[in-house]
């Protein structure tokens, strides 16, 4: 069995290419799609629900107990004993669970441990926390004009070809 994860309109895309519909239909092939969205299932065409037969499966989010305990297993294992106070682990825990992305959680504590690392101290300070937190929120802006400058030119070529 061939397990990959796919964005849905990877999906979309490659099942409209003839070539994945014989592939898909003549081998033991499995897609795997991952989203935040349930609303995006139902973009896909109907042949490709037809073929697909996606089965959706709902995870809940991570309560901010969990978060919590998550960042404190993960900064045990990775970094020197002391260097994260539970105070701060606390706080990253609190911001991550606020912003609903445990992700964002793990990119603050590495921000933190090379702000700390370049200033050559041995602990993550709230300063730290307070810088990452910001260049985070200013890299996640860039993404999102970034997808909105890509969203815009693709339409600026639909357009231009009518």
């Amino acid at each position: 069995m061939l397990l990959t994860a796919i964005t849905i309109n990877c999906v979309i895309n490659a099942y409209e290419s003839h070539s994945f519909q014989s592939r898909l239909l003549n081998k033991n092939v499995h897609a795997f799609a991952a989203g935040r969205a349930r609303d995006d299932v139902v973009k896909l065409p109907e042949r490709t629900l037809s073929t697909l037969q996606p089965v959706l499966i709902n995870a809940e989010p991570y309560t901010g107990e969990e978060i919590g305990q998550i960042f404190k297993e993960r900064v045990e294992r990775a970094f020197k004993p002391d260097t994260v106070s539970d105070r701060l682990l606390t706080m990253i825990a609190k911001t991550a669970c606020e912003v609903g992305d445990v992700r964002f959680g793990f990119r603050i504590l590495l921000t933190d441990a090379l702000l700390a690392e370049k200033a050559r101290r041995q602990t993550i300070e709230a300063g730290d926390i307070a810088s990452a937190v910001e260049e985070e929120n200013r890299v996640q802006k860039i993404r999102e004009l970034e997808a909105l400058r890509d969203k815009l030119l693709k339409l600026k070529r639909k357009y231009e070809k009518d």
